[in-house]
């Protein structure tokens, strides 16, 4: 990965909270990081060349079974194939793992950074709670927003956008099409 990529990676594990990414080259056919927060491996990374297939994701499940971790990033460089598709859907809706994939080139530059995009914020439960009791029905953000996707929000996480000229909104993400 190079160090373009690298950096807005590390970015985004930063912003999500994580203190600390380490590479971890155990497996010679594949980069592997390990994402820390408060000392405790958290997250592991995996990038994949060429395409996510489902070898791939056999290799990576096993990974985090040995090291008994359920959250991964995958970072393919070419895409993945429907049945791998599939295959990371299914055990997300398992709810045994939290799998997210990105294509590599998703990092070419921090989406965070670019001018016209405000400041995003999740709300703590007890606050979006009471924004909720506030105003009842509130607008959705799409858990495929690239803002949504760069903070690793959930459905039904409620989140506090500030504009650049002070204005505040709300948003709940949703998977709502």
């Amino acid at each position: 990965m190079d160090d373009t990529k690298l950096r807005v990676l590390t970015e985004m594990i930063h912003d999500r909270g994580y203190d600390s990414v380490e590479k971890n080259n155990v497996d010679n056919e594949m980069e592997i990081y390990h994402v820390y927060k408060d000392g405790v491996l958290v997250i592991v990374i995996f990038v994949i060349e060429p395409k996510l297939c489902t070898n791939d994701i056999k290799t990576c499940v096993e990974y985090l079974d040995n090291i008994k971790v359920k959250n991964t990033i995958i970072l393919c460089c070419n895409g993945t194939t429907p049945k791998s598709k599939s295959i990371v859907e299914g055990l997300v809706n398992t709810g045994d793992y939290y799998i997210e994939v990105f294509d590599i080139s998703w990092f070419s530059y921090n989406r965070t950074k670019h001018r016209l995009v405000p400041k995003h914020t999740r709300l703590s439960d007890c606050d979006a709670k009471t924004i909720m009791n506030k105003y009842g029905k509130i607008p959705d953000i799409l858990i495929s927003d690239p803002i949504a996707r760069y903070y690793g929000y959930k459905i039904r996480d409620v989140i506090k956008v500030t504009r650049n000229d002070g204005g505040i909104c709300y948003r709940m993400v949703s998977n709502n099409t």
